[in-house]
């Protein structure tokens, strides 16, 4: 039987108001419904053998951004040497943000988090093939972007795409002007994050997932495909 949601009000959107139930829930669903999270699991398991080998990491998200992102990235190429270089550009950063939780998300990392991601959002961006004297055209994917970021720090940067986004009342205007739109959605993935754990304890059951994850995918289940 499905559990009752309660309904939280932000701004111009109202959120599920999310437990331990819920996203236990959405959890089974998730994984009876989306046979890509093998990919996830892989390049997650990749990255943390990998960690400290620029290369092997970007070739980690890349083959994840293939699979994930496939219809974005269909006429273009994806350049993991540029990959490569935001991970070096970054590594400091990175390093300190991999262990940190989105619940000690703080104003004064804005300037960091800015900076990281839209860096990887020009490094991620599809050139599309012109036709003729068309131009090539430059696409910016903030969904792609956040699958690097939370892959390269999984307990701080969270996921979306457009369905999730807009169910958040975060959804873009301009791809390429999108970072405030994913600052919103981070410090509401916080307020979720810091409210579910102080409902109850975490059940044993979902121990080995961070909290992050798990609202991801009750996301996906809820607002990508409807099943809940």
């Amino acid at each position: 039987m499905p559990v009752d949601t309660e309904f939280m009000n932000k701004g111009e959107t109202t959120l599920p108001k999310l437990n331990w139930d819920i996203l236990d829930e959405a959890h089974t669903k998730f994984l009876n419904l989306e046979p890509r999270d093998v990919v996830y699991e892989i390049s997650t398991e990749l990255i943390s053998e990998s960690w400290n080998d620029d290369r092997k990491v970007s070739n980690a998200l890349e083959i994840l951004l293939l699979i994930w992102n496939a219809a974005f990235y269909r006429y273009s190429t994806l350049n993991y040497l540029s990959i490569k270089d935001v991970i070096d550009r970054h590594r400091k950063e990175l390093n300190e943000l991999r262990d940190l939780d989105i619940a000690e998300l703080k104003d004064d990392k804005k300037d960091i988090v800015e900076s990281i991601y839209t860096d990887f959002l020009d490094a991620l961006k599809s050139e599309g093939r012109g036709g003729g004297k068309k131009r090539a055209k430059e696409l910016y994917s903030p969904v792609s972007t956040a699958k690097c970021l939370h892959l390269l720090c999984p307990k701080f940067f969270p996921l979306w795409d457009n369905k999730i986004a807009k169910g958040y009342g975060c959804h873009w205007e301009n791809s390429k002007n999108s970072f405030e739109y994913y600052w919103k959605f981070m410090k509401i993935n916080r307020e979720q994050v810091v409210d579910i754990r102080n409902q109850s304890p975490e059940p044993e059951s979902l121990k080995e997932i961070s909290t992050l994850k798990l609202i991801d995918e009750y996301n996906y289940v809820h607002f990508t495909l409807k099943a809940i």
